[in-house]
């Protein structure tokens, strides 16, 4: 996640492909396809704002080891699929509306 004051890079956003999910991705155009907020719990208890730039990506290679393995999940699935199961309103908002430029 990024916040949405930085600009990422092709770079950056393929190693949070990388890191995250194992995916190594091809990165489209720098600009966000779309953003949305939430609410985040961190481990104290306090809730923190958090705005998210959502990037379409490609995925060309996926692997099983990855940093973040055992603590993040990865289904693949259609927007629509996916727009039913999450649960902020934006980013179900987004998903429903969402067209692959490929």
């Amino acid at each position: 996640m990024l916040d949405a004051g930085n600009e990422p890079t092709n770079r950056t956003i393929s190693n949070i492909s990388l890191m995250q999910f194992g995916n190594e991705p091809e990165v489209g155009p720098k600009t966000a396809t779309g953003r949305y907020t939430y609410l985040k719990l961190l481990d104290d208890g306090d809730v923190a704002p958090c705005i998210v730039d959502i990037f379409e990506i490609e995925v060309l290679k996926t692997s099983d080891k990855f940093n973040e393995r055992g603590e993040r999940r990865l289904d693949w699935m259609s927007p629509d699929e996916a727009a039913r199961r999450v649960r902020e309103i934006e980013l179900k908002s987004f998903l429903v509306e969402f067209k692959p430029s490929k």
